[in-house]
């Protein structure tokens, strides 16, 4: 009996020749097509009349809202505005702080988060840089409190891990 090789086998052969000779079958209109086409051109006959201008005058409402926006937010970012920007960003976090039910933290979380979002919106690079030194600010403070209620101390954690290189070394 002789070797066969991998190669050599029909199911590969079949299987190339297969790819490159077939065609993508389409498929052709279903039974139900006929019956859905006629249901769908009914309920566009039905509902023209009744909806009429409705999905047209939609849109131009959402374009009017958008447009309405953006002249609000070129409002609070202009120099002139500061009355407008103060009581904006009081209002925002004053709602945010009653959305912010249940406990003291909560409410004054939300509120912080409110009238931070909205002074952000009214001056963007100013409050980019206030996000900055607040992060650095709180993460200086976190690792203080942690150290003063018995955490680790970064010298302890860099001599911990200074003796253990020493250790392995020996």
């Amino acid at each position: 009996m002789d070797k066969v090789t991998a190669k050599q086998l029909p199911i590969y052969e079949t299987c190339c020749q297969a790819r490159s000779v077939c065609k993508p079958r389409v498929p052709g209109p279903g039974p139900l097509e006929p019956y859905v086409k006629t249901a769908r051109e009914e309920c566009e006959n039905v509902l023209n009349p009744i909806l009429g201008d409705y999905p047209k005058r939609f849109q131009e409402e959402v374009q009017h809202s958008l447009k309405f926006v953006n002249e609000s937010i070129d409002y609070l970012r202009d120099e002139k505005n500061q009355a407008a920007r103060a009581a904006y960003i009081t209002s925002i976090g004053f709602l945010s702080f009653l959305i912010g039910r249940r406990g003291l933290i909560r409410r004054t979380t939300f509120g912080l988060v409110g009238a931070g979002a909205a002074a952000a919106l009214c001056n963007p690079p100013m409050a980019k840089d206030y996000a900055e030194v607040s992060y650095a600010l709180a993460k200086k403070k976190l690792v203080e409190l942690y150290d003063q209620y018995g955490g680790t101390k970064y010298e302890d954690i860099k001599n911990l891990f200074s003796e253990k290189t020493t250790d392995s070394s020996k």
